[in-house]
């Protein structure tokens, strides 16, 4: 609650000042320091510790050495760059004689990487780039070794005038000692892909996708041989309007799509969830033709019910029990029974109608406070389907997130966001 009734200048000067948040941004902060080329050259974040990233002259990323939580460095990765540009090997060492920034740095320019070959715990991985006139393209080669678990990879590809990858073998050694190889294709006209083989069957026969195009040159429909597989339908300006994936059953999954005025999402809707977006202009919800891209409101209605065993849908006296503190078996059925008898249960205990603050002060015995009242709205709110949920965002000045609150039906709970 610190945060409450500030502005977003007073919070930024709290953030940088005071030594409580300065402790928790060392601990929870994503920090990042840049050269005069605009290079990356260190990183620290809660995921991945801290990372120092070591280039070339020519700006090709050549190191980067990584540390553990302690701040230690850890491991090393490298890469090396053919004539033409293209990452020719890839590496890391675990030696701590390469675990040095500064001698990384000096060697950053050395075309041979002799010295961390020599590490004990590497893996490599060396690409060939061969141009092909004949092929109008090129056939790039790599072969990946890791020494510590004596796997294999050796992968060719065959690309393109157009940089498009027609072709595709890999060949693995398993831990065993045993082959596994794999083969695609992939066939284009022009810049459309027109099909893709894959290395396994589909009722007996090897697996082929094709795909269809519609005028506008968008993807209309995939096939299997004779068996449509999807569908897809696009509004004027070239937007997904519908998709519909074929299966077995009788029943296909289809979702559609409705955009603002705008040209940006607000509704998408399937059989199993509803969700609508609600946008802003210049953070204030508006109702016009124009919008900007922030959202004010994400609702989510679930349909998933209509297709579920509605018996886990209901109430019982164990899960009122357990929700409600000091609420005893036969208090607990008291209430079930009352709430029935208001029309908010059936007589199968499942929820058939929302429960309201208000409803529920004059509906509900006098002991039953409004801290245990809430909890009841919210427990009947989880068995109750139909009810919708979501978030609303408000923003400030400079178009930053301020606050964030969870609504679930027309609960609207507190601040999530300062």
């Amino acid at each position: 609650m610190d945060h409450f009734g500030k502005t977003y200048e007073q919070i930024n000067q709290m953030w940088n000042s005071n030594e409580k948040y300065l402790k928790l941004q060392e601990e929870m902060a994503s920090f990042y320091v840049f050269d005069d080329k605009n290079c990356l050259i260190e990183s620290r974040t809660p995921e991945k510790a801290k990372e120092m990233f070591v280039y070339n002259k020519l700006g090709m990323l050549r190191f980067i050495l990584r540390f553990d939580i302690n701040n230690q460095p850890e491991i090393v990765e490298y890469s090396t760059y053919n004539q033409w540009g293209e990452v020719s090997a890839k590496g890391f060492s675990k030696n701590k004689a390469h675990l040095d920034i500064e001698w990384l740095r000096s060697v950053a320019d050395s075309a041979a990487i002799t010295d961390l070959n020599e590490s004990v715990t590497m893996q490599t991985s060396i690409s060939n780039v061969s141009i092909k006139p004949a092929l109008n393209g090129k056939i790039v080669e790599t072969m990946v070794k890791n020494s510590s678990n004596r796997f294999e990879c050796f992968d060719s590809s065959c690309v393109s005038s157009m940089d498009k990858v027609v072709e595709k073998s890999s060949l693995f050694r398993k831990p065993d000692g045993s082959n596994c190889y794999l083969h695609m294709e992939r066939e284009y006209l022009g810049t459309q892909l027109q099909s893709i083989i894959y290395p396994f069957t589909y009722n007996d026969k090897i697996t082929k996708l094709n795909y269809k195009y519609n005028r506008q040159g968008l993807v209309s429909s995939i096939w299997i041989d004779e068996n449509k597989l999807a569908e897809f339908e696009y509004t004027a300006s070239g937007n997904l309007s519908n998709e519909t994936f074929f299966n077995s059953s009788e029943e296909n999954l289809k979702r559609t799509y409705e955009y603002n005025s705008s040209g940006m999402l607000s509704t998408q809707d399937d059989c199993f969830m509803q969700e609508s977006l609600s946008y802003s202009k210049n953070g204030y919800e508006c109702e016009k033709d124009f919008y900007d891209t922030s959202i004010s409101m994400t609702k989510f209605v679930p349909k998933w019910h209509e297709k579920c065993d509605i018996r886990s849908l209901a109430v019982t006296q164990e899960i009122f029990s357990e929700r409600l503190d000091n609420l005893d078996e036969m208090e607990a059925d008291y209430l079930l029974n009352l709430l029935v008898h208001h029309g908010f249960l059936d007589q199968d205990f499942r929820v058939v109608k929302n429960l309201s603050l208000s409803e529920a002060l004059i509906k509900l015995p006098l002991n039953i406070n409004e801290h245990s009242i809430n909890k009841i709205i919210c427990l009947l709110n989880e068995h109750f389907p139909h009810t919708s949920f979501g978030h609303k965002y408000s923003y400030g000045a400079n178009s930053e997130l301020v606050n964030s609150k969870y609504f679930l039906g027309k609960l609207i709970f507190g601040k999530l966001i300062y």
